[in-house]
């Protein structure tokens, strides 16, 4: 049986020289961070806040690159060695607890017919610019319109 490991890994350290405040930066290992100031450090709400700011792109674009990495596999799979396997044109979008996040799907080409498509085939097919909407992003949604009395739409 295969499995995936998820590894999270979050520090707030002292910065050890002079830095820019509140601009999220890409390390070269893929990683985000953002310096925060003093006073953020030390106010529970602006810390968990600032914590989010780092932490949600950084949800979207693992999640983004695994999905981007399995329909990859998948469609590599299916082309058993002798189909053409392409990227295609339209990234798949979602929408998710961390926001809206798109990534790659592929097609299998077989004597010029497309075999197979990880866009419809592996993932749920959407309906022309739609977005695919996770069970967290819909939980949310349902809090937030019964807060504000609205009647949730399915």
């Amino acid at each position: 049986m295969s499995a995936y490991m998820i590894n999270v890994k979050i520090e707030l350290t002292k910065c050890p020289e002079a830095v820019e405040i509140e601009n999220l930066v890409k390390n070269s290992d893929g990683s985000l961070c953002m310096a925060i100031d003093l006073n953020d450090a030390i106010n529970i709400d602006k810390c968990e806040s600032s914590v989010l700011q780092v932490v949600c792109p950084s949800i979207r674009n693992a999640s983004a690159c695994h999905l981007s990495e399995v329909s990859t596999k998948m469609a590599i799979e299916k082309a058993e060695g002798v189909r053409e396997v392409i990227a295609n044109q339209t990234p798949y979008r979602a929408d998710g607890e961390s926001g809206r996040f798109e990534f790659k799907t592929h097609s299998v080409i077989d004597n010029g017919l497309i075999f197979y498509n990880t866009a419809s085939d592996v993932f749920t097919p959407l309906i022309s610019k739609g977005y695919h909407r996770t069970v967290g992003f819909k939980v949310i949604a349902i809090a937030l319109c019964v807060n504000e009395g609205e009647t949730p739409t399915p």
